[in-house]
């Protein structure tokens, strides 16, 4: 494990509240992590714990900021025990900190349509299913992630740009792979990168036994990947 990292963070001022997005890197998981806001002179000005996004990426809350310019230092505990801290080496000052409209909310996406039945064995047998994206009034969708395991196994794609129930851009997609698919993985992406996954079951039926289900490692829930960094809030560990 890397124990180096770098540190950058964006700030959202409202009064004197503000929202601090942490990015570090060269760190391959941090737990109980707490944000510390540091004086000059070393003194601990604020303390607050921080809310993990996504890997690498922390979402920490600081009711005040202070009126004299400050020092980000993280704290943490790496996956094997070890005890993690970095602190900026720029300080900050309340007044360079901008004001930033995050879009941190996933993508939706659901079935509309499926045909999942497939034998056992798979032969030359396929399966299909019609899934609706949408991302609200948010940043707007990327083209789908679609991931099967194998790999060299037949699948077609068809994408076609329609409107959701609220009449907001949707995309709609119709997947169809070949029944010796095991594995596959779709998922809605926005242009923030946040990530919307989507939730259906592969059902294979056999001759000799009880049907056997394969459940598409797709959960929908919010997977986050921000990265965006204002230039006079990039700290450097």
């Amino acid at each position: 494990m890397k124990r180096n990292g770098t540190l950058t963070s964006n700030s959202t001022v409202i009064c004197q509240n503000a929202t601090l997005l942490i990015t570090v890197t060269g760190v391959d998981m941090l737990f109980g992590v707490e944000v510390g806001l540091v004086s000059a002179d070393g003194e601990l000005l604020r303390n607050t714990s921080a809310m993990r996004l996504r890997e690498g990426t922390y979402l920490a809350r600081v009711p005040h900021l202070p009126n004299v310019p400050f020092t980000l230092l993280l704290m943490g505990q790496e996956a094997d025990g070890r005890p993690f801290q970095r602190q900026s080496s720029t300080q900050i000052q309340a007044l360079q900190i901008t004001v930033q409209d995050m879009d941190v909310t996933p993508p939706v996406c659901h079935v509309v349509n499926e045909s999942l039945d497939c034998p056992v064995p798979c032969g030359k047998a396929t399966w299909e299913v019609t899934l609706l994206m949408t991302d609200g009034n948010g940043t707007g969708l990327q083209n789908p992630r679609i991931s099967i395991i194998p790999v060299n196994e037949t699948s077609t794609a068809i994408i076609d740009q329609v409107k959701d129930e609220n009449g907001y851009n949707a995309t709609l997609l119709t997947y169809r792979a070949s029944c010796c698919v095991t594995i596959v993985e779709i998922s809605a992406v926005d242009s923030e990168g946040n990530v919307g996954r989507c939730d259906f079951s592969i059902r294979h039926t056999s001759t000799t036994g009880p049907p056997q289900t394969t459940i598409s490692s797709t959960t929908s829930h919010p997977a986050f990947n921000i990265s965006t960094t204002a230039p006079s809030n990039s700290q450097t560990l």
